[in-house]
C-alpha cells in the first residue's frame, strides 16, 4: 500500500514538472542590461518592455547571433519581442542551440545569452522589465515631446502648402484677368434727389 501511495505521489510531481504554468520574470532595464534565457523549442518568451518600440531615439534595432536556432520577432506599435527557439523541420530530437540577441532602443542595451533546453519548467513565458518612476517619467516627457514636434512639423508643413496653393490660384487669376479682354458695360441710373426746402 505504501509503494502505490509513493509511485502515486512521484507520478504526480513528474506530471506536474511537465505541466508547468507559464512563469514571468521582472528584471530592472538599466542603460546596460545582461540576462540569460533558457528556451523550449516552440514555446518562446516574450520580452515586454515598459514603452513602446517604435519612434525612439535610437532607433529599435535586434540582432540574434544565431537565426538558425532562435527567431526574435516585433510587430510595429507594440512594445514586445517574441523571442522562439526553432524546432527541427523533420522532427526527432531538438539540437541545443545556443546564441546570444542583443537588443538597442531608446538608449538601452539588452544582451541575451540564449539557450535551447527540453524542460519546460525553465522556460520563462515572460520577461518583463522595469523602470524606476524617475526614468518612467522621463520617457513620457520625452515622448509628449516627440509628439508636439511632429504634430508642430505637420502643422507648419499644411500651412507652407496652404500658402503655396493660395499664390498658385492668385496667379492663375492674375493670368486670367491678363489674358482676357476687358468689357464694358453702360450703366444708367436714376435717382431722386431731395433740396433743403422739401422739392424733388
Amino acid at each position: 500500500m505504501a509503494s502505490r501511495l509513493l509511485i502515486f505521489v512521484i507520478c504526480n510531481l513528474l506530471l506536474a514538472s511537465v505541466y508547468a504554468k507559464p512563469t514571468s520574470k521582472r528584471v530592472p532595464l538599466d542603460e546596460f542590461t545582461r540576462l540569460t534565457l533558457d528556451i523550449v523549442p516552440d514555446y518562446g518568451t516574450q520580452l515586454v518592455f515598459p514603452f513602446v518600440l517604435d519612434g525612439m531615439e535610437p532607433a529599435l534595432e535586434i540582432n540574434n547571433t544565431n537565426k538558425t536556432g532562435f527567431t526574435a520577432e516585433h510587430r510595429e506599435g507594440q512594445n514586445t519581442i517574441l523571442v522562439t527557439a526553432n524546432a527541427p523541420r523533420a522532427g526527432g530530437q531538438s539540437p541545443d542551440y545556443q546564441g546570444l540577441l542583443f537588443v538597442t532602443v531608446g538608449g538601452y542595451r539588452v544582451a541575451i545569452e540564449l539557450r535551447t533546453t527540453s524542460r519546460i519548467s525553465k522556460n520563462l513565458a515572460e520577461v518583463i522589465f522595469n523602470l524606476p518612476p524617475e526614468k518612467r517619467e522621463y520617457l513620457i516627457t520625452e515622448a509628449v515631446k516627440r509628439r508636439t514636434a511632429q504634430l508642430d512639423q505637420d502643422y507648419q508643413t499644411r500651412i507652407a502648402s496652404l500658402d503655396d496653393r493660395v499664390e498658385a490660384k492668385a496667379l492663375n487669376l492674375v493670368a486670367d484677368l491678363a489674358f482676357s479682354r476687358p468689357s464694358t458695360v453702360r450703366v444708367k441710373t436714376a435717382e431722386d434727389v431731395i433740396l433743403q426746402n422739401n422739392i424733388p
